[in-house]
């Protein structure tokens, strides 16, 4: 009787553990790209040689990459997919995948971005 009541108990924890735990940290395990960071539309006004502007468009600063940094250097990350005005100057949690955006390569440098293509976002 001692020995069913142990295992019952043990069963009631192990089903309550399970239950109750919390999921929250992995909802972003199935996305190559997570990042937090606040939404600002850029819109390039440089004079460039030949008119190979930097691109414009949605892109993030105040960022923090979480994981899926790449692994070269640029000046800033764009944003596509599910990003509309409505996010602007909002602190987004973002998950998604990495693309990127080339600019210039004819009479400039190549240049080259990250392109978030967010599937997931949770405003901060």
């Amino acid at each position: 009787m001692k020995i069913l009541t142990i295992i019952f108990g043990t069963l009631i924890v192990s089903i309550l553990t399970i239950t109750c735990s919390d999921n929250s940290e992995n909802v972003y395990d199935d996305y190559k790209v997570h990042i937090d960071g606040t939404v600002q539309y850029f819109l390039d006004t440089l004079m460039w040689a030949g008119g190979e502007g930097d691109p414009s468009g949605f892109i993030l600063t105040e960022y923090e990459w979480l994981s899926g940094e790449p692994d070269f250097e640029y000046t800033r990350i764009y944003l596509a997919g599910e990003i509309d005005s409505s996010y602007l100057s909002q602190t987004l949690e973002i998950g998604g995948v990495l693309d990127t955006l080339t600019a210039g390569g004819f009479e400039t440098t190549i240049r080259e971005f990250p392109l978030v293509v967010a599937e997931k976002i949770n405003e901060k």
